[in-house]
């Protein structure tokens, strides 16, 4: 029988070829989601997934070698090598005690390698990204447990709430594919409501930018009506850029009335209260040592204080600090306070503060890109949306006002990863048409495209 050209035969009982590397890459993504909340103290705290990722490296560079030196990567990486020549400079001109130099270096060192690591091997692969991410999210959950701090105070924000966040969202993604957009959002405000009674204020300002950013709040239209401007316009941004604003005025509000309804435990009660009539607000209430570290960066502008740097006077003026505008003392620095370290309570400062001005253009470069990428998910909606969107927000929150340290390390580099793939996703043709018309404001390159569900109803 003759046929036609094109055509396929099918042969019945065939078994799909069996990809070895592609099952072991799903498996070093699972492990090293595992390994992440646990650390030895090897000259400092060394988590577990930042031995096994070194280890993975050789193979990965022969793998796929080319991910980790794309186009993307390049400024990035040599940035971050600009972030470490300053360091050795400050520690040298500094003569930082050799333990703590090794430290500061090795905290750059293990941070590059793990985003190079990261990129290889989670770079353009959601399955893989949600293998990483729900891995550590249950073993974060039994390091919660296991904590000798289980039951203290700062429990749930630094122990059990990092873990159902980031399940919480997975199981949301899940119904965000299938459009069930009011089970999505039921799930992120139960969240969002356990948050509230626990005082975890920023996972609030998250959650609800999450829901205004990925959830379709506004029909597109009603009937022949039009209400929204069409995707990958400046107007459809600036009306997203509002939501997001009005779900974070909503989540001050829900704050602010959870301190004064009194359903907070009596220590996050007192804490709300003294942060809210300071000067700074219950924003910059509660980061103090951004004030601090802010007057050691103006003494010291060009070359650093070096890594570790230990000067008593910046941990004293912290503390006058918190005594005149009636402060919270924040619990998770103290040890380092007791060292005299001087405080800081961000990434970009903080660098700053002991690598000198050769290391804040680092996260400088990067706070467009991952407004960017924000852009990106608002625009494409991916189906893991919600966890992307949630990323990235916490990424550009940390960059200002967390520190970086512990697992905060590979956390980033992940959170690096979905940026990268965001910002090289490719447009459906649509929007791409209305970005060429209207600006740039969507327009992405060709390289990858996230898994996506399109509804003609948006476009």
């Amino acid at each position: 029988m003759l046929m036609r050209p094109g055509n396929r035969t099918k042969i019945k009982g065939t078994p799909r070829q069996f990809n070895v590397a592609g099952f072991l890459g799903d498996a070093a993504s699972l492990i090293a989601g595992l390994l992440v909340p646990f650390s030895v103290h090897l000259v400092g705290e060394l988590h577990l997934a930042e031995i096994f990722l070194p280890l993975l490296l050789p193979f990965l560079m022969i793998t796929r070698g080319r991910e980790m030196i794309k186009p993307t990567m390049r400024p990035i990486l040599l940035l971050m090598g600009l972030w470490l020549s300053g360091q050795i400079l400050t520690d040298i001109y500094r003569q930082t005690k050799i333990v703590n130099w090794l430290r500061g270096d090795s905290n750059i060192i293990f941070f590059g390698i793990e985003l190079l690591a990261l990129v290889a091997l989670l770079g353009k692969s959601d399955t893989r990204k949600v293998l990483f991410i729900a891995s550590y999210g249950t073993s974060q959950l039994m390091y919660a447990k296991l904590s000798p701090d289980a039951s203290g105070k700062l429990s749930w924000k630094f122990g059990y709430a990092p873990a159902l966040v980031f399940l919480t969202l997975l199981l949301a993604c899940y119904f965000y594919k299938r459009r069930e957009y009011a089970i999505t959002v039921l799930l992120i405000l139960a969240f969002s409501a356990a948050n509230v009674v626990e005082n975890f204020r920023s996972a609030v300002l998250f959650m609800l930018i999450v829901i205004a950013m990925t959830i379709p709040i506004i029909p597109e239209r009603i009937g022949r009506l039009q209400l929204l401007p069409p995707q990958g316009t400046t107007a459809r941004l600036l009306v997203t850029v509002a939501l997001a604003l009005s779900a974070g005025g909503i989540a001050l509000g829900v704050v602010e009335f959870a301190t004064r309804i009194g359903i907070l435990s009596q220590f996050e009660q007192s804490k709300n209260e003294k942060q809210s009539q300071s000067v700074g607000g219950l924003l910059l209430g509660g980061r103090p040592e951004i004030l601090v570290c802010s007057r050691a960066i103006l003494d010291s502008p060009i070359l650093g204080h070096g890594s570790w740097p230990q000067e008593p006077r910046y941990t004293e003026m912290y503390t006058d600090i918190q005594a005149k505008y009636g402060m919270q003392v924040n619990l998770e620095d103290s040890s380092e306070l007791g060292e005299g370290v001087i405080p800081t309570h961000s990434e970009i400062l903080g660098t700053w503060v002991s690598a000198g001005i050769l290391g804040a253009p680092f996260w400088i470069y990067l706070l467009p890109l991952v407004v960017k990428a924000l852009v990106k998910v608002a625009v494409l909606r991916p189906t893991l949306a919600p966890l992307y969107a949630y990323i990235l927000l916490h990424f550009f929150w940390d960059i200002f006002f967390s520190p970086f340290a512990g697992n905060h390390r590979i956390l980033t580099a992940f959170f690096l990863v979905v940026m990268i793939d965001m910002l090289e996703a490719r447009m459906p043709e649509p929007v791409a048409a209305y970005s060429r018309r209207f600006g740039r404001i969507a327009r992405g390159s060709v390289a990858w495209r996230p898994s996506v569900h399109i509804d003609p109803n948006r476009l």
